[in-house]
């Protein structure tokens, strides 16, 4: 008898002890779960959280563009008003164009023999600007001297700062501010006064040059070999 209760007290402690090993393996396992499945909830959080952030700042960085952009426009748009606005208050004869009709009674004066001296027009003022600010950056150095970008670098600004038209000298400083001239060689110097020329033309709605070699434009208007 003893040794059967003996035994039957050593089954009854490996049955409890398998029940508690058994409920110990089942809530380890219930508690590695939790921590995945709470890694795993974090990291669709997270995610979710990135996404809709990017999504919203996209969307407002979008809106903020396309207003920013508006108020560029209307400001490019206000600042050309203005300018057409100023053009009409300008008084200078420089900053109009003389009527057709008065050129074909040039005529008509030297018939009569009367001497009659017209101011330059706005026109005739801009072509021959074109033109010699064209024939000097032709003529410059392939290599200048220090000397020479000196030079021509202050002939240039007092050149735009002395321009007859004042409206049309406030559109060249205004271009001069984002752009700088650029006379290291005669190849810099002479794209400079190209592309100005153009970005002049677009800002008075002329027809823009087509963008050639610059090597030809520079030998149709070099006079110094």
């Amino acid at each position: 008898m003893l040794n059967a209760a003996y035994i039957f007290s050593h089954i009854q402690n490996y049955i409890s002890m398998s029940y508690f090993y058994f409920t110990y393996v089942i809530i380890k396992y219930i508690y590695i779960y939790m921590y995945i499945f709470i890694y795993i909830y974090l990291f669709i959080y997270i995610y979710l959280f990135i996404f809709i952030y990017l999504y919203l700042f996209t969307y407002i960085y979008f809106y903020i563009f396309i207003f920013f952009h508006f108020i560029l426009k209307s400001i490019q748009a206000f600042h050309l008003f203005k300018s057409r606005m100023d053009i009409e208050k300008c008084y200078e004869q420089s900053c109009k164009n003389r009527d057709k009709k008065n050129e074909s009674n040039i005529k008509n004066i030297y018939e009569n023999k009367k001497k009659e001296i017209y101011p330059p027009d706005r026109d005739e003022i801009g072509r021959a600007s074109w033109l010699i600010l064209h024939t000097i950056s032709a003529n410059y150095p392939d290599n200048p001297s220090e000397n020479d970008k000196i030079k021509h670098t202050k002939f240039f600004y007092a050149f735009s700062n002395l321009y007859p038209c004042h409206i049309c000298k406030l559109d060249l400083l205004n271009i001069l501010k984002k752009y700088h001239l650029n006379c290291n060689n005669k190849i810099n110097f002479s794209t400079f006064i190209f592309n100005l020329h153009n970005m002049i033309n677009q800002e008075i709605g002329k027809d823009l040059f087509p963008c050639q070699d610059i090597q030809t434009i520079i030998e149709k208007y070099k006079t110094v070999d």
